[in-house]
C-alpha cells in the first residue's frame, strides 16, 4: 500500500481503488493536505489508469480572430471596443490565409474570439467552417465557447440547440471549453455577469455530445473563489459528462492579473498550479485527459504538472501565430513550441510523447497530410492556368488528390475502445503496451470490473475484460475472446471473505459487498448456498474492510483491497474464495474474461483480432519480463519485497483447456443454484488477423 504522510489520503486512495467517485468533502481534503507527494502519487496512479505512459501533444494554428468584446468580464485583459486603437478584427480571407501561413502540417485548427457583433455570428462563421472543411479535410476544428455560443443564439433568435445543430452541419469538430470560469451564481454576479449562466454552459456541451461534438471543459482559478466552489464546480462537470459523455479534456485556467480589474488577487503559485492539477484528475474521474495549457502556466511547470495528473501539453501553435488573451493579462510563454520540444519535455519526465488530433486519434511524429493544397508554405496563391480560384464566388476545383484523401478521413473507422482493470492483477497482461514493447492498436481505458462491464454493456467500449459472471449473463450479446484470462488454480490472495466464524456459520449474518465484487460476490453466493448450505444475505457497503475490522461484520473484498484485507486482518478470519472453489471442485477458477461486443465482432473482426494479437503478444511479453512487471506493481501500489512474485505466481492468464473447463463448471453450478437464466457454452471465438 502507497505510504502517506497524510492519512486522510489513505482513505481517499481506498474510494479511488474501489472506483467510487470523490465527494466535496474529499476535494477540500486533497486542496487542504499539506502532502503535496503524495498527492501527486494520487494522482499520477489515476493518470495511469487512463493514459498509460503516454503524454499527447497535437500540431495545431491557433487565432484570436477579433478581441472586441462586450462580455465585460472583470477579470480580463484582452477585450477591446469598437473605437480602441489596439483593435483587431480578422476578415475571412485573413483567417483562411492565416490557417496555413507556415504550411499545412497540422491537425487541428483552434479558434477563440470576444463577443464582437460584427462577427460572432453564424452569417460569418458557417460559410468559412465550410470552406474550411473543403480545403484542409485533415484540421479538425476546435471553435468558441459555450458562452460564444450562446451570444450567437441571443443574436440570431435561435434556440441554443438550433444554433448547435447549425455549427455541427458546418462542421464544427468540438469546442473550446472556455467561458466556465466557476459555476459558482456568486462568483459569476462578479466576476463575469455578462456571460451564460453555468445552466446554460453546460446545456450547450450537452447538446454538441448529442450532436456527435466533442468539447473540453475549463476552469478559471485563483481570483475571487473558495475551495468549496472549485470542487463544486469539478462535481458539476463530472454529473454532465454523466448525463452526456463528451467532454475529451479538462484544462485548469490559471488567473493573470495584468491589465484587469482582478490585479489585486496576484499570481497562483507553482504549488496551487500543482495541486489544481492532481485534485482535478482525482475528481474527474469520468474525464479521460487533463490538459497542462503550456501557454499559460509555462513549459517548467507544465512538465512538473505530468506528475501531478496531466497527460497532455495541447498544441505547437504555429510559427506566426500570435495568442492575445493570456499576452496581454501578463504571461510571459512564447507564441510556439516546436515539437521537438514538446517531445524532450515529455521523455525527460519519462513519459511516451504522443501525437494526435482533437479527437484523440493518434499520429505518427513525422505523419504529412496525404493531400495538395492550392496554396504554397507561406499562404500565397499559386498563379497560373491551373490555379483554383480561392476567393470571390467560393467556387473551389477540387483535385483528384484532395479528393482521394477526403475519402481515406471519411472511411478511416475510429479506434476500438478497449477497456482495462484498475487493479495490479492485471499487470502481467497491460505492462508491455505501458512500456511501448507492444503497441495496442485502440484506445485503452482503465477502471474497476464494474464500471468496465456496465460500459461494455452500453457500447461505450468496443471489447474489454469483465468479470465471468456478468459475462454468463450477457453472453448472447458478447462474444467470448480467446487466450487470455484472470484466473487462479488454487488461492488468488485478491477475492477474501472476511468473517470472525467459518462460512458454515454465517447463516442469518449480513455480508457487507461493494458494487465491484461481481463475480466475487456470485462465487461467494454459490459456495454458501450449494458447499455450506447457508442462505447469504448480502449489503453493499462503500468500505467492507472497514466494517469488518471495525465492527467484525462478514465482508466479500476484492481486487488490491482484499490484499489489504491480508495485512490488517487476522489471518485466521481471511477465507481465499480461490481456496474454497479448488477444495470443492478441484477446478480452476478463473474471474475475469475478454469480451467484445457481437456487433464490433460482426462489423470489425478483423480491428477485433488485430486488438486480441497485441493482448496475446503483451501478456507472453509480461510473463517473460516479471521483473518489470513487479517493478510496475511496486510503482502503482508498493507492498513490500516478495509479494508481487508470490501474487502473480498464484494467477494464471492463460485462457487454455484447464481453465475453459473451470470456467464451465464455474457455470454448470451457477445454473444449478438458479443463478443464472441460461448456462453459456464455453467456446472462445476462434480470431486471427487475415493479412
Amino acid at each position: 500500500m502507497t505510504a502517506f504522510l497524510d492519512p486522510a489520503l489513505r482513505a481517499i486512495e481506498t474510494k479511488l481503488d474501489e472506483g467510487i467517485p470523490l465527494s466535496l468533502d474529499d476535494g477540500l481534503t486533497l486542496f487542504r493536505t499539506p502532502d503535496l507527494h503524495g498527492l501527486g502519487r494520487l494522482a499520477t496512479n489515476e493518470k495511469r489508469k487512463k493514459s498509460g505512459n503516454r503524454v499527447f501533444y497535437v500540431h495545431n494554428r491557433y487565432m484570436n480572430t477579433t478581441n472586441v468584446c462586450y462580455a465585460g468580464c472583470t477579470f480580463c485583459s484582452f477585450a477591446v471596443g469598437e473605437r480602441s486603437e489596439h483593435k483587431v478584427r480578422m476578415t475571412k480571407e485573413q483567417i483562411l490565409e492565416k490557417a496555413v501561413e507556415t504550411g499545412v502540417n497540422f491537425n487541428q485548427i483552434h479558434i477563440v474570439g470576444g463577443h464582437d457583433p460584427k462577427q460572432l455570428s453564424l452569417d460569418f462563421w458557417v460559410p468559412l467552417m465550410q470552406e474550411f472543411k473543403k480545403r484542409l479535410p485533415h484540421a479538425q476544428l476546435s471553435f468558441f465557447t459555450a458562452a460564444e455560443i450562446d451570444y450567437m443564439a441571443r443574436r440570431h433568435r435561435l434556440s441554443r440547440e438550433e444554433t448547435v445543430n447549425a455549427l455541427a452541419d458546418a462542421g464544427l469538430d468540438n469546442i473550446n471549453g472556455g467561458g466556465a470560469e466557476v459555476f459558482s451564481p456568486r462568483f459569476r454576479a462578479i466576476v463575469c455577469p455578462g456571460k451564460v449562466d453555468a445552466a446554460g454552459w453546460l446545456e450547450i456541451h450537452e447538446h454538441l455530445h448529442r450532436r456527435g461534438v466533442s468539447s473540453n471543459a475549463t476552469m478559471l482559478y485563483g481570483t475571487i473563489e473558495t475551495l468549496e466552489e472549485r470542487v463544486e464546480h469539478l462535481i458539476a462537470l463530472r454529473e454532465s459528462q454523466e448525463r452526456s459523455p463528451g467532454y475529451n479534456a479538462f484544462i485548469p485556467l490559471a488567473f493573470h492579473p495584468d491589465g484587469n480589474q482582478l490585479d489585486s488577487c496576484g499570481w497562483t503559485t507553482g504549488v496551487q498550479d500543482l495541486r489544481m492539477f492532481a485534485v482535478a484528475r482525482l475528481m474527474l474521474h469520468n474525464f479521460d485527459h487533463i490538459k497542462a495549457y503550456w501557454m499559460i502556466q509555462g513549459l517548467k511547470v507544465c512538465q512538473l504538472a505530468l506528475h501531478f495528473g496531466a497527460d497532455d501539453m495541447d498544441g505547437t501553435h504555429g510559427e506566426s501565430d500570435e495568442e492575445r488573451i493570456y499576452h496581454s493579462a501578463g504571461t510571459q510563454s512564447g507564441q510556439y513550441v516546436d515539437a521537438k520540444v514538446f517531445r524532450a519535455l515529455i521523455e525527460e519526465a519519462g513519459y511516451e510523447p504522443v501525437r494526435r488530433n482533437t479527437s484523440y486519434d493518434e499520429f505518427a511524429y513525422d505523419w504529412e497530410p496525404p493531400t495538395e493544397y492550392p496554396v504554397d508554405t507561406k499562404g500565397r496563391r499559386i498563379e497560373g492556368e491551373s490555379a483554383p480560384q480561392w476567393w470571390g464566388n467560393g467556387s473551389y476545383p477540387v483535385g483528384k488528390a484532395l479528393e482521394t484523401a477526403r475519402a481515406m478521413l471519411a472511411q478511416k473507422p475510429r479506434a476500438l475502445r478497449s477497456g482495462r482493470i484498475s487493479y495490479t492483477n492485471d499487470l502481467p497482461v497491460y505492462t508491455a503496451f505501458d512500456r511501448n514493447e507492444v503497441v495496442y492498436p485502440g484506445r485503452l481505458e482503465s477502471t474497476v470490473p464494474a464500471v468496465l462491464n456496465r460500459k461494455l454493456l452500453a457500447g461505450e467500449l468496443d471489447l474489454s475484460p469483465v468479470s465471468s459472471f456478468f459475462y454468463a449473463q450477457h453472453h448472447e450479446e458478447l462474444v467470448l475472446l480467446p487466450d487470455i484470462c484472470i484466473g487462479a488454480r488454487t488461492q488468488v490472495l485478491s477475492v477474501v471473505l472476511l468473517s470472525d466464524v467459518p462460512p458454515a456459520l454465517l447463516g442469518g449474518r449480513p455480508i457487507h459487498v461493494t458494487k465491484e465484487s461481481a463475480s466475487g460476490r456470485a462465487l461467494l453466493e454459490l459456495l454458501l448456498r450449494r458447499r455450506y448450505g447457508v442462505e447469504p444475505s448480502f449489503v453493499e457497503h462503500d468500505d467492507p474492510l472497514r466494517s469488518f475490522l471495525n465492527e467484525e461484520v462478514p465482508a466479500l473484498v476484492i481486487g488490491d483491497r482484499a490484499i489489504d484485507a491480508r495485512e490488517e486482518a487476522r489471518a485466521s478470519d481471511v477465507y481465499d474464495l480461490g481456496t474454497l472453489w479448488n477444495e470443492w471442485t478441484g477446478e480452476e477458477m478463473v474471474y475475469a474474461v475478454w469480451a467484445a461486443r457481437r456487433e464490433a465482432v460482426e462489423n470489425r473482426r478483423n480491428d477485433v483480432a488485430a486488438c486480441v494479437d497485441a493482448l496475446r503478444k503483451s501478456l507472453a511479453w509480461g510473463l517473460t519480463h516479471k521483473d518489470d512487471v513487479i517493478a510496475a506493481a511496486e510503482q502503482q501500489k508498493p507492498r513490500g519485497p516478495g509479494f508481487y512474485q508470490v501474487y502473480y505466481d498464484t494467477l494464471t492468464f492463460n485462457f487454455d483447456e484447464r481453465a475453459q473447463r473451470g470456467l464451465a463448471r464455474f457455470y454448470d453450478e451457477l445454473g444449478e443454484a438458479g443463478m443464472l437464466d441460461a448456462v453459456p457454452f464455453v467456446k472462445p471465438e476462434d480470431l486471427r488477423v487475415s493479412r
